[in-house]
């Protein structure tokens, strides 16, 4: 309904601190080439250590969430089910991969602009076909392209 975001201006962290900026969607942020507004990480599994972490998101160590994740029984059967060759399942790494993995399957399939893309013209209604085109016609498409529309580049923002 918030297309994947907190849809506050600025995100709300641990201790009701605000964030210096708002959070991106985690739509289909697994095609993105890198994570963050700025692309501070390279990759999901990046990404999932950093908020964790972050005094102004959730303000934990990586020793706190093991030993948090470890004090619950369910948690602990499930990391041995999700990595069965581990001796210690419970790591700060397996952590990551368990939120990759999730934040993975947050995708936007089969969206009318999809639609649109594979050929069904009717999937757009008039205006919209004419706001496709100016946006092609624009110029937005150059830097706004690929399978987000984005993602996928950092550029100077404004309006050209």
């Amino acid at each position: 309904m918030l297309g994947g975001t907190d849809n506050v201006e600025t995100s709300i962290g641990h201790g009701w601190q605000k964030g210096p900026r708002n959070a991106p969607t985690v739509l289909d942020a697994v095609y993105h080439t890198a994570q963050f507004w700025g692309g501070r990480t390279k990759d999901l599994m990046e990404q999932a250590k950093g908020p964790i972490q972050a005094s102004v998101e959730k303000n934990y160590t990586p020793e706190r969430v093991m030993a948090t994740l470890k004090s619950i029984p369910k948690y602990v059967e499930m990391s041995k089910k999700a990595f069965p060759k581990e001796k210690d399942p419970i790591t700060f790494d397996n952590v990551a991969k368990a939120i990759l993995a999730f934040e993975a399957t947050l995708l936007i399939p089969n969206s009318r602009f999809d639609k649109f893309l594979k050929g069904d013209t009717k999937a757009f209604n008039k205006e919209e076909k004419e706001g496709l085109k100016l946006f092609i016609e624009k110029g937005c498409a150059s830097c706004h392209s690929g399978i987000t529309l984005g993602g996928h580049m950092y550029a100077p923002f404004g309006l050209t």
